[in-house]
């Protein structure tokens, strides 16, 4: 659990690292917020280390990869892997990746060996939403149980009231595309690999995710590469 609440605190330090140099981080992984065990840990933006590669490197090194190693990703490069759809501008309450009319419909929910946990941006919490290994349920294909780490992306269709069927449908897949893609080129730039799928058990995932109004739209496994 400790590397649960360190992991957190993490994550939301980097979402918001653009626009602050140092930054005192509240973060909590219970669903109740009675419940709630806090912890808070101040670091720097110097400490932030790793993910200053060119983009034109990145654009060259991106690739699809379906072979993993199964070893943990630390703490640090999966925090700062998840700003693909963090803020960048948090007193706008704006992210790194576009929305249709800023809507922020597209949620990363977090699947590992301890369970299955959402990354809420807004306060850099990671909830947890299931406490068992639910990578194998994600798809057929064996990569998902090969990667240490796979992450969900789900449109939450609360936050699109004012779009017609049509147009739900249409931009937040367009939406999912530009945090895939900023997942594919952060994991170039640290050497990891990933691929985008399609081919997953939305039902299933629904379930587990227990999503009311909304889609599963794609899944990334993430690993060091099999060389």
């Amino acid at each position: 659990m400790k590397r649960i609440l360190f992991m957190a605190a993490l994550i939301a330090l980097s979402t918001s690292c653009l626009a602050q140099k140092t930054k005192t981080i509240t973060m909590s992984t219970a669903q109740n917020p009675a419940d709630a065990k806090e912890q808070k840990i101040t670091m720097t933006l110097e400490k932030m280390a790793g993910a200053d590669m060119p983009l034109r490197e990145a654009l060259q090194l991106r690739q699809t990869n379906r072979k993993f190693v199964d070893e943990p990703i630390d703490e640090l490069t999966l925090s700062v892997m998840l700003a693909a759809n963090g803020y960048n501008r948090p007193e706008e309450r704006k992210r790194t990746a576009p929305s249709a009319r800023n809507a922020q419909e597209i949620d990363i929910y977090l699947f590992n060996k301890e369970g299955v946990f959402k990354f809420n941006a807004e306060d850099g919490k990671m909830i947890q939403v299931c406490k068992e290994d639910s990578r194998k349920i994600i798809s057929d294909q064996k990569h998902f149980l090969d990667a240490p780490v796979a992450l969900v992306l789900v449109a939450n269709y609360d936050k699109m009231k004012d779009f017609s069927e049509a147009d739900r449908e249409f931009y937040s897949a367009v939406d999912c595309g530009y945090v895939s893609q900023n997942i594919y080129l952060y994991c170039a730039s640290m050497d990891l690999g990933t691929v985008a799928c399609g081919a997953i058990h939305r039902d299933e995932l629904a379930k587990v995710l227990k999503i009311k109004n909304g889609k599963v739209l794609l899944a990334h496994p993430v690993g060091r590469i099999a060389r």
